[in-house]
């Protein structure tokens, strides 16, 4: 081997690691992309909103953080699971605060907590079987209209 020449050994080694890191980048940039077509694509995965929901200090009420008007949708979870019972679907406009949910809650018999959930109008809030597992749902946003 003549001196400033680069082993054989070396070589391989370098390729090897520049394919992975182009094979790295390409999945992130598959992901990203995917994600950003499919909001574009799909208007209402871009309508989901339950960041704009915010637990009011009176009690079980839910107050809209955000600048748009959304659909809220709260339903309670009962013990043992039997799913979710009494669901209600309101809209709140920007700072406004839905009414009590306390004495709903204590109706439902065996209740142990509240599932709420929030849609961008005029996309209403729903429950939708997993695309990549039936056993599991998903929270998901539709028009008006369309079949879950």
């Amino acid at each position: 081997m003549k001196m400033g020449q680069v082993p054989e050994t070396a070589k391989r080694t370098q390729s090897r690691f520049g394919r992975s890191v182009i094979v790295i980048v390409l999945i992130i940039v598959v992901v990203i992309g995917g994600r950003f077509l499919q909001s574009r694509l799909d208007p209402a995965v871009a309508a989901r909103a339950p960041e704009c929901l915010e637990l009011a200090d009176e009690g079980l009420a839910y107050t809209n953080t955000c600048d748009v008007e959304i659909n809220f949708r709260y339903c309670f979870t009962t013990h043992p699971a039997t799913g979710f019972q009494n669901c209600q679907t309101i809209a709140l406009a920007p700072n406004e605060t839905s009414h009590s949910l306390f004495s709903e809650y204590r109706a439902v018999t065996n209740a142990d907590g509240v599932y709420e959930y929030a849609c961008e109008t005029p996309y209403l809030p729903v429950r939708i079987q997993s695309y990549t597992d039936r056993h599991v749902d998903m929270d998901a946003c539709r028009l008006d209209g369309e079949a879950p």
